[in-house]
């Protein structure tokens, strides 16, 4: 008996996952499965044209020069932001130029510039520093923190944001989660849809 319950469990996650809708991007070499029911915003065409394509390095350098260095693959949001007022949970994913020539250069690059966000953010507080993880066997920079923002009328809202940055040869993916707990609470979800990302 002790044996079915990991194959039960293997075969309720099987289960889980099918039917589920995924965002694919063959160019950059991105793959992630979508939250369910929420709305999606900020696709470009021409990126959805070359996400059927396979880019080399020299041709992805051009489009992202073309770009001014950020490319924005794909944003989700909890609500429809047209209808629903305030803050909502988002998840976006960009392509950006990455100048390291080697993944400590890149993780002091990343740090640096999230260093700059105390100056802009209310109330910076890191929940977790630049730290190294692994994703679909690629090592990446994953940092997270919290600042506070200023609305007109919802008051003063406290955003939650976790960042995963997966570095390729000249470019690297940003992988962006953003929720407001305790009302906004989405680490349930986050946490699932970053063991569905796939990188080639």
């Amino acid at each position: 008996m002790r044996y079915l319950l990991p194959a039960l469990l293997v075969m309720l996650h099987g289960l889980a996952l099918h039917g589920q809708t995924f965002y694919e991007n063959k160019a950059y070499g991105f793959k992630m499965q979508q939250p369910d029911k929420w709305f999606t915003a900020g696709k470009d065409s021409e990126d959805n044209t070359l996400a059927t394509l396979r880019l080399t390095k020299e041709q992805v350098k051009r489009v992202l020069d073309s770009r001014k260095g950020v490319i924005s693959l794909c944003a989700y949001s909890k609500y429809d932001a047209t209808v629903t007022p305030g803050f909502t949970p988002t998840i976006k994913v960009t392509i950006r130029q990455n100048p390291a020539v080697s993944f400590q250069e890149f993780k002091q690059i990343l740090t640096a510039n999230t260093e700059t966000f105390k100056t802009v953010l209310d109330n910076f507080v890191y929940i977790q520093p630049a730290t190294s993880v692994t994703i679909s066997g690629t090592e990446c920079v994953y940092t997270s923190f919290r600042y506070t923002l200023k609305t007109g009328d919802f008051g003063t809202i406290r955003v939650r944001a976790r960042s995963y940055s997966i570095p390729e040869a000249g470019y690297f993916i940003s992988v962006t989660f953003m929720d407001s707990p305790p009302a906004e609470d989405c680490t349930v979800l986050f946490d699932q849809l970053v063991k569905t990302i796939y990188l080639r």
